[in-house]
This record gives structure tokens, sequence and C-alpha cells, in this order.
């Protein structure tokens, strides 16, 4: 890592390439916590902030300013794309996503504290992106060398990500990651059993498919 920060902050709303960076971040060898909820659960004196280089996607975007104040001389990446392409594909996540990953009571939790909802709402997340846009801009006015604006969707290298962090790196493109996609009949189904209270039924529907996803991948 090279001198002269001391931490990553990928500040990016879901659904923006949090995924991909938090994966272009480990192509290039820095250690990443991608979805670092202990900020959340623990606060920002957390351990892991001190054993760790670089933490992406939520809760990053509700802590920043704490995390710039406890971090000094950190860099921060904040991922963006237009705002109607980004609310299909929160719909898409709070409807389809909610079929293919099982349901986490603490995301809920945060998407109700930052968001002020845990369900699709145009409104409110629009309303939600516009806000948080224009206070990222108010707050880093001036500290253009502090953060990077990064539209992943529309680059194909990550030749502006090497720049910023000053890697000593070639340019590699961007790793696709976490595109949205239609649940299969096992998500489905464990979804169905999880809506209607059966928790149990659900996850264990849940491991079964990940068995053999992994099986499938590994033969494949």
């Amino acid at each position: 890592m090279p001198d002269g920060y001391n931490n990553i902050f990928g500040i990016g709303l879901p659904r923006t390439g949090t995924t991909s960076l938090a994966r272009a971040l480990e192509l290039y060898g820095i250690d990443t916590i991608h979805f670092p909820f202990d900020l959340y659960d623990e606060g920002l004196d957390a351990p892991v902030i001190e054993d760790n280089t670089a933490f992406v996607d939520t809760p990053v975007p509700m802590l920043y300013q704490g995390l710039d104040q406890r971090c000094p001389g950190s860099k921060f990446i904040l991922t963006v794309r237009d705002k109607e392409s980004w609310l299909e594909s929160m719909e898409w996540l709070r409807t389809e996503g909610r079929k293919i990953w099982p349901p986490d009571p603490k995301r809920e939790r945060y998407k109700r504290d930052f968001y002020g909802t845990d369900d699709f709402d145009r409104e409110m997340l629009s309303e939600k992106f516009d806000v948080y846009h224009e206070e990222v801009n108010r707050y880093f006015e001036g500290r253009e060398a502090d953060l990077l604006r990064l539209n992943i969707i529309d680059s194909s290298s990550t030749a502006a990500l090497v720049d910023f962090l000053g890697l000593e790196e070639n340019p590699k493109p961007w790793p696709r990651a976490n595109a949205s996609r239609e649940a299969n009949l096992m998500q489905e189904l464990a979804y169905q059993f999880e809506k209607r209270g059966f928790r149990a039924p659900g996850a264990f529907i849940r491991r079964i498919d990940s068995g053999l996803r992994r099986r499938l991948h590994h033969d494949s």
C-alpha cells in the first residue's frame, strides 16, 4: 500500500458497482471488507477498523463523515450511476433480491435507519439519492484529492482507481459482479416459506441450494 493515506472507504450507494469496486481492490492486493457491519453494530472503534485497509458498501455511506474524523488522511471513493437506472436496480434488489438472499434483520434495520424504509418506495429512495449526493458534494468541497467519483457502469478500466490510489500497477478491467438476475426455483421456494414466517424450512432449502450451486461450480 502506498504511503500517504490510512484507509480507503467506498461510499457509493448499493447497486452502483460497489461489489465490483471491492473485488478490484482485492485484485490489487488491498485487504478489503465488503459490508463491514461491525462498524454499524460496534461503532467506529470496532477492531475491524485497525485490522483492514478498505471498507466498501453498506453501512459506510451512513458513517463516512465519522470515519473521516476517525481515520484522517483516508481516501474516499464514490461510485455513481444515473438515478433512474439506480432506482430500477434498487427495485430489483428489494423484490427479486429478497428471493436470492436470505433475510437479514440487521440489514433491514440499516435500511430503515438510512433510507427510511426497507421496502421499495420509489419516492423515498429518489429523494434519498439526491440528498445523499448533495451532502457528499458539500462535505468534500475543496478536498478533490480525497474523493474519487467513479462511474464503474460506464467504464471498462480501473485506470482512474489506480491513479487515485497511487498504485504501482497496470490498470486491469473491472471485475463485473452482482448483476441483476432472477431467483432460481429453490430460492423462490425458500422465499415463499420465509415470507409466511417459516424461517427454518426456508433456511434448510437455501442450504441445499447453496450446496448444489457450489457443487456445480466445482464440477465446471
